[in-house]
């Protein structure tokens, strides 16, 4: 049984931000979350280091039963059209965990090698895989 879930909560959408895609690389259930990060910095005087403080908006969460890495891309594309409401040129930054390096013999290609060639149908998003592992935007436990 397939099922897609969706946010009852959302936040809204900033344009002037980019976005954010992070994902899990499992068949069942493929989750991951369409977010944002806000910073805010501030300098409270000249000689002094700046105050740093970042806060994650997630917009939307994707959880697949029985999918597939290319399903998850065009689901994600899907979704972020409707997020984003107009046919601007977004930024997207994808952080997924190490297994989407790997390839395996069921596909000759990585899962980040997948989500890149869905990517390259929409040209209104110009994504990058951010990085090999995901940053960490808190500390301690949760």
């Amino acid at each position: 049984m397939r099922s897609l879930t969706r946010m009852s909560n959302r936040r809204k959408y900033n344009p002037n931000l980019p976005l954010y895609w992070a994902l899990d690389f499992n068949v069942n259930h493929m989750s991951s979350v369409i977010c944002q990060i806000d910073e805010w910095k501030r300098t409270p005087w000249a000689t002094a280091p700046y105050e740093c403080k970042k806060t994650v908006r997630v917009l939307d969460e994707m959880v697949i039963n029985d999918s597939n890495t290319s399903e998850a891309a065009e689901e994600f594309i899907h979704r972020a059209k409707v997020l984003i409401g107009t046919t601007t040129r977004t930024s997207v930054n994808i952080y997924g965990d190490s297994s989407g390096n790997s390839r395996s013999s069921k596909s000759p290609q990585t899962d980040y090698e997948l989500i890149r060639r869905a990517f390259q149908r929409y040209p209104e998003f110009q994504h990058q895989h951010a990085a090999k592992i995901a940053p960490t935007l808190w500390s301690g436990t949760v």
